[in-house]
C-alpha cells in the first residue's frame, strides 16, 4: 500500500497486492486505544486485485462512499487500510502531511521492507514502477503484512 497525490494535493491511494483482494479503505487517525477519527472510508464494487489506484476525494464508481473524504490537517500522522470483507487480508500505510507535500502526482510514496537490514525503508517511485516492483521481496517481507 502506498500514497499519492492528485492534482489537487490530495491523498490517492496507491493499492499493489501480492496476493488476495481488498475490498475496503479508510483514510484515519489513530488516536490510540482503538479510538479512531475516519476521514474517509470506500466500499469497492467489485474486490481489488492486484493493484489500483484510488483518489479518495473523487473515487469513481468502483467505490461506494461510506464517509466522504474530509481533507487533511496539517501536522498529523494519517493511516490508509485496505482490508477484505471476511479480514483475510490487509494492507497499510502511515504517512504524513510532510509526505504529501513533497510528492507530485504520477509518484507513490510507500514503505518497503529490507529483508536484509530487517526494516522499513521509505521510498518515493514513479506508480508504474511501484505497481510493478512492489512485490520484488514480498516472500521475504510477508511477515509484516497487517492483519487486522
Amino acid at each position: 500500500m502506498g500514497v499519492s497525490v492528485d492534482e489537487d494535493g490530495a491523498p490517492v491511494a496507491v493499492v499493489a497486492l501480492c496476493e488476495g483482494s481488498v475490498n475496503k479503505l479508510r483514510l484515519y487517525l489513530d488516536e490510540g486505544e482503538d479510538d479512531f477519527v475516519t476521514l474517509a472510508q470506500l466500499d469497492a464494487t467489485t474486490p481489488v486485485k492486484g493493484s489500483a489506484e484510488v483518489p479518495l476525494a473523487s473515487p469513481g464508481s468502483e467505490w461506494t462512499v461510506r464517509h466522504p473524504f474530509e481533507g487533511v490537517l496539517e501536522d498529523a500522522t494519517y493511516d490508509l487500510g485496505g482490508w477484505s470483507e471476511n479480514q483475510d487480508w490487509s494492507v497499510r500505510a502511515s504517512f504524513s502531511q510532510e509526505t504529501l507535500n513533497g510528492l507530485k502526482p504520477g509518484q507513490v510514496w510507500w514503505e518497503k521492507y529490507d529483508p536484509k537490514r530487517e526494516v522499513e525503508v521509505e521510498m518515493v517511485e514513479e506508480t508504474a514502477h511501484f505497481r510493478e516492483h512492489a512485490c520484488d521481496d514480498w516472500e521475504s517481507s510477508a511477515g509484516w503484512m497487517i492483519s487486522w
